[in-house]
């Protein structure tokens, strides 16, 4: 039986969570699927689940806590290179992500924070937009026209 060292289950640890896989089998599954590419995530051959299994369940998972603390400083640039600091929302429907972004969240850093400043939805409109739009269609007066006989 293949035991696993650290780095192999932070790799597939990751690599469950950016392909979105919720379940033991279902990383199995995904990963099998994608033989010819587990090499170049560092990983010698497909994994079954009872190792990952064994390996989740005797690693402590305050080393991988720690890890992912660790890179704070890498923000900034991980948002920088997103276009125009916007980040994509997907939504998820039956477990799988849809292929264009529902929404993007529109970031900036003030005082060392990422903030929220905008949300873009898929058909270009803006919240800020639409709230400014709501406003000033609630400061006109109500003109109600009478029909006519």
């Amino acid at each position: 039986m293949r035991t696993l060292g650290y780095a192999d289950v932070f790799r597939i640890v990751a690599f469950a969570q950016l392909t979105w896989r919720e379940s033991l089998r279902d990383i199995e599954v995904c990963l099998a699927a994608n033989q010819t590419k587990l090499f170049h995530m560092g990983l010698q051959a497909p994994l079954a689940r009872a190792p990952l299994a064994d390996a989740l369940h005797a690693r402590d998972w305050r080393i991988y806590h720690a890890l992912a603390q660790r890179p704070r400083s890498l923000d900034a640039p991980l948002l920088a290179a997103l276009r125009e600091d916007r980040v994509p929302v997907f939504s998820v429907c039956n477990g799988r992500r849809l292929d264009a972004p529902s929404v993007s969240v529109k970031v900036a850093k003030r005082e060392g924070e990422w903030v929220f400043t905008n949300v873009i939805f898929g058909d270009g409109d803006d919240l800020l937009a639409m709230l400014k739009r709501q406003s000033e269609d609630r400061a006109k007066p109500m003109t109600k026209s009478l029909p006519t006989a």
